[in-house]
């Protein structure tokens, strides 16, 4: 059974293991710290997932893909590639999980049902 704090803020467990793969990038040497962190934004504003199993399984692994560009000596663009950006989104597309935009489509899904039937009467 969820404490009444996880209730409210979330799983315990997700924030744990999601500090910890934020501790990970952060501890990378530069340029690659700079470059995962840049990276974890874009990520957290592009990819818009609310399950937080999702997010953590997604850092955890781009934590794992910047420590191995590290140990292999993996220059950052040849991580990235020519498209930045590109990179980023299909690195989140990789990862399926319920999106912000879910809950709004649901909402407009309802909302024009409502004025359907509203007008049928």
């Amino acid at each position: 059974m969820k404490s009444w704090i996880e209730t409210l803020t979330g799983s315990l467990e997700q924030k744990k293991h999601y500090r910890q793969a934020v501790a990970r990038m952060d501890a990378l040497p530069e340029p690659y710290r700079r470059t995962a962190k840049a990276y974890q934004r874009y990520l957290l504003q592009s990819a818009g997932y609310v399950d937080g199993d999702t997010l953590v399984t997604m850092f955890t692994d781009f934590a794992d893909l910047w420590e191995r560009a590290v140990a292999d000596q993996t220059p950052v663009r040849g991580v990235v590639g020519e498209d930045p950006a590109g990179f980023a989104d299909e690195f989140a597309a990789a990862y399926t999980g319920r999106q912000w935009l879910d809950k709004e489509r649901e909402r407009l899904s309802a909302v024009v049902a409502e004025a359907e039937r509203e007008q049928g009467r």
